[in-house]
């Protein structure tokens, strides 16, 4: 590998604020990127100070270590930093075809790399896919097409790069709109993800698309500190579970109704008698009520339990408590899912420290080895996570947590979350 020169390091610190989302200009910013590098991978974590001389911060009179160069390109998406360098010279490189530069080129969707070609492959890829669903009627799909489908799409939501055409075309198809349903913009509902729900909204058709737009975009304004009688104003009446409807956007429905007494907020959802009951009955019987859906994901726990958590209501919390822990007890090891049990055992750890039992919330989170949750939502449950750790740690922990959360704050906007959360005992 060539020496590495300070154009090619200043570029590399460029791709780096641009997925960190903004210029490094002092220490705090350094420490933000340092706790992103955790949270990215803890294997290739750097100091304060580490960064803070690569940034220029502090005078250093040796040029970065091939360490460090690594570290931060891996950051960014590349392998290493020999790989990085390839790929901006590939990116930067202008002797191809038009013929050729047409073509979408194989994207590693584990890590892919920020640049302005990734961004363009990206959504190539996902035009094509979308062009097959419209071309056959019976189109069929692999689950590993899913999965590359959910990696691509998300990479566009963080980049904030996911074009209004595509995710309108995508809205007016039938099977396509699916995607959408199981990968929501649920960190981005300040910014591009209102507009993106009220266009899937304007063109739901079914009780349950309905249900699902007005239930996120509720959550949004919430999360944004907006008015909460009329944030959820627009909220349709349940009453009772429905087996033929998804129970997650059925989950946040209950769940934002419930938050709303603790605000003082009364309406038909809440005051109906069976109201908790209905709750629990969801908590208990998930497994029956929707095997096609919760059979390998507690579907509905993994939505409501964030409302019964800012709802501060014990006797909830005393329930959905047990429940968690006889699903943890029960789920078959090879039917796991990792960012599932991290999560649960985040909502679980938040139920304990509620009901006064910190050492033991304490020693869950203990266990969470990397902090690595559902990628469309990764930031809003994060904050869930942070504001949890900077309680039950002391010292350092405890500060770079509340720094991380206030990152996690700045970046989605989710002042009303963020409030409710700092207000539970």
């Amino acid at each position: 590998m060539s020496k590495p020169t300070s154009d090619s390091i200043q570029s590399l610190q460029n791709s780096v604020e641009t997925k960190l989302g903004f210029e490094i200009t002092c220490t705090r910013d350094c420490e933000v990127l340092a706790q992103e590098m955790i949270r990215f991978d803890r294997r290739f974590a750097l100091s304060v100070s580490t960064l803070r001389r690569l940034f220029g911060l502090v005078k250093s009179n040796n040029p970065p270590s091939l360490t460090t160069l690594n570290s931060l390109a891996r950051y960014t998406g590349a392998s290493s930093y020999s790989q990085w360098v390839l790929n901006n010279s590939n990116q930067n490189s202008s002797n191809e075809t038009p013929e050729a530069s047409s073509s979408t080129t194989t994207l590693t969707t584990n890590n892919p790399s920020t640049s302005q070609e990734a961004i363009s492959d990206t959504i190539k890829s996902l035009d094509n896919l979308l062009g097959s669903f419209e071309k056959q009627e019976n189109f069929q799909i692999s689950y590993q097409k899913i999965k590359e489908i959910r990696t691509l799409s998300i990479f566009l939501f963080r980049m904030q790069a996911f074009p209004e055409w595509l995710w309108k075309r995508a809205h007016r198809n039938p099977e396509a709109r699916l995607f959408v349903e199981a990968y929501p913009p649920y960190d981005y509902l300040s910014g591009f993800g209102r507009n993106m729900m009220q266009d899937f909204l304007a063109t739901s058709k079914t009780a349950e698309s309905t249900i699902f737009a007005h239930s996120l975009l509720a959550a949004g304004d919430v999360f944004e500190g907006k008015v909460f009688s009329i944030a959820i104003s627009n909220l349709p009446y349940l009453g009772k579970l429905d087996s033929t409807i998804h129970p997650k956007p059925q989950a946040r429905v209950l769940g934002l109704n419930l938050v709303a007494i603790r605000y003082g907020l009364q309406n038909k959802e809440n005051l109906n008698q069976d109201f908790i009951t209905i709750i629990k009955n969801g908590l208990e019987n998930e497994a029956k009520i929707w095997p096609k859906w919760s059979v390998f994901q507690c579907s509905f726990k993994m939505i409501i339990s964030k409302w019964i958590i800012l709802s501060d209501d014990l006797e909830l919390i005393h329930h959905l408590n047990r429940t968690l822990e006889e699903h943890r007890n029960t789920l078959l090891l090879d039917l796991r899912n990792k960012t599932d049990d991290t999560t649960l055992d985040l909502y679980r750890a938040w139920c304990l420290y509620l009901l006064g039992e910190k050492s033991t919330a304490k020693a869950i989170l203990d266990q969470i080895e990397m902090v690595k949750f559902p990628a469309y939502e990764e930031r809003t449950i994060s904050m869930y996570y942070y504001s949890l750790t900077s309680r039950l740690y002391s010292g350092k922990k405890s500060k770079s947590s509340l720094i991380e959360l206030d990152l996690l704050t700045n970046q989605t906007e989710y002042f009303g979350l963020r409030k409710m959360l700092d207000v539970l005992n």
